[in-house]
């Protein structure tokens, strides 16, 4: 029964990447201050689908996130036209942190602009350097979604579980 449970467990942790989501982050830094931390799902966007993005500031000097309401502007361009996809919006980010969402229209290189100024500042406006996203095309592969993957998953588990109980339990 114990070599049944550890080839169980085995069979899951060797299948669970089939159940995570990808995100990811980029880093930039604002004059030497602050940085600038935008982390996404998914990590490599599709064009038609929304990308949800994270994006916190913090200060380099004290190594944690700026704790006051930041005034933020952000653009977004197709780098090879320089057309305007997302012209300069203010938000607010809470507590030096900001959800933000986006549909990117075109497979390519896009860029995102991100100016930011601090309550404690007023007139002086950071801005980082801007962040390259490599927009993919849609395909029939990466439309499956979550529900082709966990179904997968979950078949395959079941596989080797009944495999695994054949031999380690019947005798």
């Amino acid at each position: 029964m114990k070599r049944f449970i550890i080839g169980a467990i085995t069979a899951w942790l060797f299948f669970f990447p089939f159940f995570a989501f990808a995100n990811g982050g980029n880093i930039r830094i604002a004059e030497g201050k602050y940085l600038v931390n935008i982390s996404s799902s998914p990590v490599t966007p599709i064009a038609g689908k929304k990308v949800a993005m994270l994006i916190s500031f913090a200060d380099v000097q004290k190594n944690e996130l700026i704790a006051q309401d930041i005034r933020v502007w952000i653009e977004i361009r197709n780098k090879a036209t320089q057309k305007v996809l997302f012209p300069p919006t203010e938000f607010l980010a809470e507590r030096g942190v900001l959800e933000f969402s986006f549909t990117y229209p075109e497979a390519g290189l896009h860029e995102l602009f991100i100016r930011f100024e601090k309550p404690d500042e007023p007139g002086k406006v950071y801005e980082s350097e801007d962040f390259l996203v490599d927009v993919q095309e849609s395909t029939a592969s990466n439309n499956r979604g979550i529900g082709f993957h966990f179904v997968f998953g979950a078949l395959l588990t079941g596989c080797i579980l009944g495999w695994l109980g054949k031999m380690y339990l019947v005798r």
